[in-house]
């Protein structure tokens, strides 16, 4: 019975099926509350007990939650297996009623994780995975074997000395947060995990040598984390200078994992390029710099990568192409949509990562109060029926103070990025003359770095401390053409066709439902 997610399931299926019109669910809630495997039990059930028009869907349909949750999902101080991204998938049936396709659509990947993440928290579970379960033949390559322990990484022990002089520290160690305390990986779990999404990738339609090249990719986003830049003011790989072999470095260990020659990796990390008059001239990077350059280039591979994924992902559960494009139209059935996003976030250091989810939270809670208190007044109200009204509050205001207005925060945001001297505290500033007064906004005094937002869940203090720079996130050009030419066909076809598989993975299926349950 209701609210069980089986009957829940079963009433959006035979509403669909019984008026024909595509039907959304909407699985909400704060984070850590189980919204992902609530969508999990909801998809099973519905595929299940539908049927598969194509043998084999079925499984493949659930066999995605492997890949989604090692390279989309990390731990966070509220759950251990929270989702960095919001996803729609959208379920096809044939008119009778049998599953017939499915369409996976994810948005804002927290892919700053790559690089950062909170005390107590961890990074994405593909990275410790890899680590855990990948052979040492696989990466050996050209005869030299690459480090392969969570805590030989930089990125994933952001407090540790990791990565320098060939130290290598414990295993079960997965990182540790901004407190320096120890974020503990079961190992043997995390070994399991990564067996069970490489037999998943392998099942959407991954081949060995394409497994191989993404697990080099994830090393080789990892070994570009413990490049060192020195303590100068100009940017230099400090280690080359005191290794005896520049392949044994971090930067010759990422070059070979990404397929392309180590000087010019270094010097595209190490170096601008602009015109003056007529001709391009090189300026060196300064060490921090250079720095923000190589997190931007591994966030934006990894980001670039998951998308890939999510494509593999849709071509092999995209409905039946057997039958002609007409006769298709016309045996199509209804829809069935499942919305599963980040719930409401307020941690001890909230930046603009929290601020988009909380943003996009506001959105659904405007929606749910629109559908299901607005709406059926209105249509108690034309019926003439009288009911007592219900305060459901509105929260339109703080949707028009973050991203609504010309003067909200996100513009302001976006206009504080084209200036060439625009800054994290100006932007504050700016935003505390603009909404002084505002009930929604709270301007902190006692703080040059945050302010606070009334949302519908409750206050949040946000810290303007690279605001600019995660919105900005400038990537390389001389760095993504050199990996245009990556002898890697997955990392130069990511180089190449990242932005439209990003593009393609928001924007390609349709989210039109006409009814409804929650």
């Amino acid at each position: 019975r209701a609210p069980h997610v089986y009957a829940l399931a079963a009433r959006v299926y035979q509403k669909a099926m019984a008026s024909g019109m595509d039907q959304a669910i909407v699985v909400s809630g704060e984070s850590g509350a189980g919204k992902t495997e609530t969508t999990k039990h909801l998809l099973h059930f519905v595929a299940e007990a539908t049927n598969a028009a194509r043998e084999q869907l079925h499984e493949r349909v659930m066999g995605t939650n492997p890949i989604t949750e090692s390279f989309g999902c990390a731990r966070t101080v509220r759950n251990d297996n929270s989702s960095r991204f919001g996803k729609f998938v959208q379920l096809a049936f044939s008119s009778s009623g049998k599953l017939d396709g499915a369409h996976l659509q994810t948005y804002l990947l927290e892919k700053s994780r790559v690089v950062h993440f909170g005390a107590g928290e961890s990074s994405f579970h593909a990275l410790y995975e890899a680590c855990a379960g990948s052979e040492e033949t696989v990466l050996e390559g050209d005869g030299r074997a690459f480090a392969r322990h969570a805590s030989d990484f930089a990125y994933l022990c952001p407090s540790a000395d990791a990565g320098k002089d060939g130290k290598s520290g414990m295993g079960g160690k997965g990182g540790k947060g901004d407190d320096g305390a120890d974020v503990e990986r079961d190992v043997e779990l995390d070994r399991a995990h990564f067996d069970a999404t490489r037999d998943a990738l392998l099942a959407v339609g991954l081949d060995p040598a394409q497994h191989a090249q993404l697990l080099e990719l994830v090393f080789g986003i990892l070994h570009l984390g413990n490049l060192d830049f020195g303590a100068s003011e100009e940017a230099e790989i400090a280690e080359i200078a005191e290794s005896e072999d520049e392949a044994d470095s971090a930067l010759g260990r990422a070059s070979a994992l990404l397929h392309v020659p180590a000087a010019k990796l270094r010097d595209g990390l190490c170096l601008r390029r602009f015109k003056a008059g007529s001709e391009w001239v090189s300026a060196s990077n300064t060490a921090v710099f250079a720095a923000d350059v190589r997190h931007a280039l591994a966030k934006q591979l990894y980001e670039y990568a998951f998308a890939w994924l999510i494509s593999v992902i849709n071509s092999a559960l995209s409905p039946s192409s057997k039958t002609s494009a007409t006769s298709a139209r016309a045996s199509a059935g209804p829809r069935i949509g499942c919305v599963d996003v980040f719930g409401f976030e307020n941690f001890s250091l909230n930046s603009l990562e929290q601020l988009c989810i909380n943003f996009a939270n506001e959105k659904l809670q405007r929606l749910f109060i629109g559908v299901l208190f607005e709406a059926t007044s209105a249509v108690y109200a034309q019926e003439g029926v009288k009911v007592e009204q219900t305060d459901a509050g509105n929260n339109q205001p703080v949707i028009d103070l973050i991203g609504g207005t010309p003067t909200s925060l996100m513009a302001m945001l976006t206009e504080e990025c084209i200036f060439p001297k625009g800054s994290d505290t100006l932007f504050l500033q700016k935003a505390d003359r603009a909404h002084r007064g505002n009930a929604a906004y709270k301007e902190q005094r006692s703080s040059a770095t945050e302010f606070v937002l009334q949302h519908f869940a409750g206050p949040v203090t946000y810290t303007v401390t690279g605001f600019l720079a995660k919105n900005k996130d400038p990537v390389s050009q001389d760095l993504l053409v050199l990996l245009q030419g990556s002898s890697s066909s997955l990392v130069s076809m990511l180089a190449k066709q990242g932005p439209a598989l990003k593009s393609q993975n928001q924007s390609s299926a349709s989210a039109s439902a006409s009814g409804g349950a929650s």
